[in-house]
């Protein structure tokens, strides 16, 4: 992904407020840490994981367990990680 005004993420960005998280049940998990845990112990509650290529360098379990579990892994720009989530130091989950 390299369109950071692209409607997707839009949509993503939106669920860091209360009104889209429960219209749409679902949240945004920011940051390797939570991502990991949510993709390890919580897997069918993932349904997308979004990585910068940085980040997959530095992380590559989280990759390969979002995989693993066969969950979408979006590959994006920096630029569109940070339009989403000013937190997400380069990998979040929906």
């Amino acid at each position: 992904m390299t369109n950071p005004r692209s409607d997707r993420v839009k949509a993503v960005r939106a669920l860091a407020g209360r009104p889209a998280r429960s219209r749409h049940g679902q949240l945004l998990v920011e940051g390797p840490q939570g991502v990991r845990e949510a993709v390890r112990h919580a897997p069918d509650q993932v349904r997308d994981v979004y990585v910068t290529p940085a980040a997959a360098d530095r992380h590559p379990e989280i990759v390969a367990d979002a995989r693993a579990a066969g969950l979408h892994v979006h590959g994006a720009t920096p630029e569109v990680l940070a339009a989403m989530s000013a937190d997400a130091q380069g990998v979040l989950a929906v």
